[in-house]
């Protein structure tokens, strides 16, 4: 577990913690990750691409913090703790057809709404 590795999210910040995670945890490994779907899915697609193992974790409901800082600390070790429970682990849903399709279904309900509305307001 890398819970202490600080590394910006872009190619360089995930090169860097992969490293790190080969350099002290070497032979196969998996990453619990949560939020694949959003903000984790640049660090997942690329670890995936690296032949890494990517699982994801679900977001757990997390207290009001005082002055509004983050734990990352505690949430990774929260994921990894959830990874380890778990008896079958979410399979990371990576970017490819998958996402191109929801994004076409997405841009597609915009464009209905859209035209009924313009309608409506003809009619109107």
């Amino acid at each position: 577990m890398l819970a202490t590795a600080d590394a910006p999210a872009n190619a360089r910040g995930y090169r860097r913690l992969l490293n790190c995670a080969r350099k002290h945890i070497p032979g196969r490994r998996c990453w619990a990750l949560e939020g694949i779907g959003s903000y984790g899915a640049g660090l997942a697609a690329f670890l995936a691409q690296a032949g890494e193992r990517v699982v994801e974790v679900c977001r757990s409901k997390r207290t009001a913090v005082r002055g509004g800082r983050k734990t990352d600390m505690i949430d990774a070790v929260r994921a990894a703790k959830e990874a380890l429970s778990r008896e079958h682990l979410i399979q990371a849903r990576l970017r490819g057809e998958h996402e191109a399709l929801r994004v076409l279904l997405a841009t597609r309900h915009g464009a209905v709404l859209a035209s009924t509305a313009a309608i409506n307001q003809l009619k109107a």
